[in-house]
């Protein structure tokens, strides 16, 4: 038997981690719906003749425990509540402790009564055998991980973390959640939604853009340094000195190489270094396609985001600024997590006396503060930033202390860098500006970073990879109309997103407060055919992107559905059209025609001969029963185009299911496209089971009548008609 854990560790999660693999654990009756009878004080029947609350067990009868209803449940309906003084409530899971993972532990509580303390805990599972009775099995539960938290009277989310790298004991136990009311005197809290997590941490795929530069002659790359750091932290670094310099066509001598922008987009991260010498990456088209790299992007030179190449920046201009200290500019951005901040301005009160009047007051400037982030002593000592601090719609994180040089800044997806700029981020983009800069013989863009820069930068590569972004870049765009009503709904996945929640309906504000839920789905696509849209109606959509414990919304988007669906618009030939009564004569021949049409590329030509027998011209076209009636539409519509020649006592008439239409003559004789519109409201019969239309030009039975042509074309079906 394994020897009792003797080490507790925990942690409150407080920020994202550089990690993936977030994996859900199962838990049993998580959110306490079972049995989901009747309120129950208890556990697993400690009564006699009680009623398990399935998964879950206790050491001992409880006093007032037990799961019960109407208790802000964020869950389903059911919530548990506990008891200052019962014994806790726990289970063991199926997932075996393994090293080198983190396990997270998610519960929604809240106080029901005087509560305002829940202790959370993980604990490893253990059989060992009793000492003085070896045919007894004796189970343990040792913590792993412990945290009081303090309720307030609405639900929220608590979560603790463990690393399983400061418990290396747990490794190979079962895991286990434990959950206590520890409040002083009298008390009851409520439980609901408890959630388990392993999360394994992992490298990414980065690809680092440089050149084949050795300038201090030591056979080393000059930026080696870098690439071996990011090695060290785990990640795979894709190096390939001078490989980036221009996207000429895929090798005609390697069949098998992958386009270029292909590769950058499948890699996680891309980093630029300083060695890359920003005229190799601007000919031709390669401005564009740099900027439409869909992957985090992190530039270490400011020569290739300014305005002369790429066009993050509105200004060309770089400045080499030594290695000065670095003033934040937004000390709240993630960058600065875990890093030493000093106030750089520190100033004497003394040294502001007034000579003249050492009675006035003494006024202390407002604090600046900063890092120390780069080492003057490595290489030439100069590092070069932008010379300016506008960094267009991106946001300046960093500057110069006392210069106006901006040193970090980022810009985020889908928007433009500046106005003027006339490209937009297609992902992340932040330039981090690091490396040395040449000067003689020394190294180009090397490893420069103090200690506190490193943290930032470890940090500034973990926000790009891991900083949640929303569903994106979605289709159809906002205020698209004409859109088909099997329309599938697309965006581009979100950042860290798992699912996606998809809200739909003809309410915008339902869309916009979260109550138009429609479905949750794992994929970047939804089809909307099977919700039976209504044609020419506005709808309202979003998709927000989710974790299964965060979730980034989308923006409300809206669109027009098509005014119409299709009866006929014969772009593939005449779609079924036929002659009614071939065989028994001639007087009507039908043809596409590519001179005369409504709209596409051609229409149906109608030649027809009235002069023999039975004296009028009749085509058709059947179904085995159409609905149409479909998406809400009521007016069939079709547009004739006539011809001058045509007799003027010839007639147009339309049958559905056999019942008669008369549309008059006067169109027959218009040399333009003329509207036709048939109330189906109007005919006695029903109008999602049309079996067959006919359409006829002369009268039936009637006298001889006269040879000429007609066109059809564009048979829809409107709501309203246009």
């Amino acid at each position: 038997m394994k020897k009792l854990l003797s080490s507790i560790a925990a942690v409150l999660l407080i920020g994202s981690t550089l990690a993936l693999g977030i994996e859900p654990i199962a838990v049993e009756n998580g959110s306490f719906e079972l049995p989901g009878l009747e309120k129950y004080k208890c556990w697993d029947g400690e009564d006699e003749g009680a009623v398990d609350v399935n998964g879950w067990t206790s050491d001992g009868n409880p006093v007032d425990s037990g799961v019960e209803t109407g208790w802000g449940a964020t869950d389903g309906i059911w919530t548990a509540f506990l008891m200052s003084g019962d014994p806790s409530v726990w289970q063991i899971t199926d997932h075996v402790i393994a090293a080198d993972e983190t396990l997270r532990l998610q519960v929604d509580a809240k106080n029901n009564w005087a509560a305002t303390t829940l202790q959370m805990s993980l604990f490893a599972y253990d059989e060992v055998l009793d000492p003085n009775d070896p045919n007894i099995v004796i189970p343990v539960r040792t913590p792993i991980a412990v945290q009081d938290v303090t309720l307030t009277d609405a639900m929220q989310t608590f979560t603790l973390e463990c690393a399983t790298a400061d418990v290396p004991e747990a490794v190979g136990y079962l895991l286990g959640i434990e959950l206590s009311n520890v409040s002083a005197g009298d008390s009851w809290l409520g439980l609901d939604n408890v959630r388990l997590f392993t999360i394994i941490p992992t490298g990414v795929n980065i690809v680092w853009v440089t050149e084949n530069i050795d300038r201090d002659g030591d056979g080393v790359q000059d930026d080696e340094q870098w690439v071996s750091w990011l090695m060290d932290e785990g990640h795979t670094v894709d190096v390939r000195p001078d490989y980036w310099t221009t996207f000429d066509p895929i090798d005609p001598n390697d069949p098998n190489e992958v386009p270029k922008i292909d590769q950058l987009n499948a890699a996680d991260l891309v980093i630029i270094s300083r060695t890359a010498n920003s005229g190799n990456y601007d000919d031709g088209d390669e401005e564009a396609m740099w900027n439409s790299v869909e992957t985090p992007m992190l530039a270490l030179t400011p020569y290739l985001p300014r305005s002369s190449r790429w066009k993050w920046t509105s200004s060309g201009e770089v400045r080499e600024g030594g290695t000065p200290l670095i003033e934040g500019v937004n000390l709240d951005h993630p960058i600065f997590d875990g890093v030493t901040i000093e106030q750089l301005n520190i100033v004497d009160p003394n040294d502001l006396i007034d000579p003249n009047d050492p009675n006035a007051p003494v006024v202390l400037p407002d604090p600046i503060y900063g890092v120390d982030m780069l080492d003057p002593t490595v290489g030439s000592g100069q590092t070069a930033f932008f010379n300016t601090l506008d960094m267009g719609n991106g946001a300046l994180i960093a500057k110069v202390y006392e210069a106006d040089q901006g040193v970090i800044a980022e810009w985020k997806s889908g928007i433009e860098y500046y106005a003027g700029s006339g490209y937009i981020a297609a992902d992340h983009r932040l330039a981090f500006l690091a490396g040395t800069s040449e000067i003689g013989a020394t190294p180009q863009g090397a490893w420069n970073l103090t200690a506190e820069g490193e943290t930032m930068l470890r940090n500034a590569i973990a926000y790009l990879l891991y900083q949640p972004l929303p569903a994106r870049e979605v289709s159809p765009g906002d205020g698209s109309t004409g859109v088909a009503l099997d329309r599938t709904l697309t965006w581009r996945a979100g950042k860290l997103a798992t699912m996606y929640k998809v809200y739909f309906s003809k309410d915008k504000n339902a869309v916009l407060n979260g109550t138009a839920l429609v479905d949750v789905v794992g994929g970047t696509s939804y089809n909307i055919g099977p919700m039976d849209l209504i044609l020419g109606t506005t709808y309202y959509w979003r998709v927000d992107a989710t974790d299964g414990e965060q979730t980034w919304p989308g923006t409300v988007q809206s669109f027009k559905t098509t005014d119409y669906l299709v009866v006929n618009d014969f772009e593939d030939g005449l779609g079924g059209w036929k002659d009614a009564m071939l065989g028994s004569h001639t007087t009507v021949s039908l043809d596409v025609n590519e001179a005369i049409m409504h709209s596409g590329a051609q229409s149906m030509a109608v030649s027809f001969d009235n002069s023999t027998n039975p004296y009028y011209a009749n085509l058709y076209r059947s179904w085995s029963g159409a609905d149409w009636t479909e998406a809400g539409a009521t007016r069939l519509v079709f547009w004739v185009y006539g011809d001058p020649g045509n007799d003027p006592s010839e007639r147009l008439w339309v049958k559905i299911n056999g019942i008669q239409i008369n549309l008059g003559g006067s169109a027959l004789q218009k040399a333009e496209w003329t509207q036709m519109t048939i109330n189906l409201g109007s005919l006695a019969t029903p109008q999602w089971k049309i079996r067959r239309m006919d359409i006829g030009i002369g009268d039936a039975p009637a006298p001889a009548g006269y040879k000429g042509i007609a066109y059809v074309d564009d048979i829809r079906l409107y709501r309203v008609a246009p």
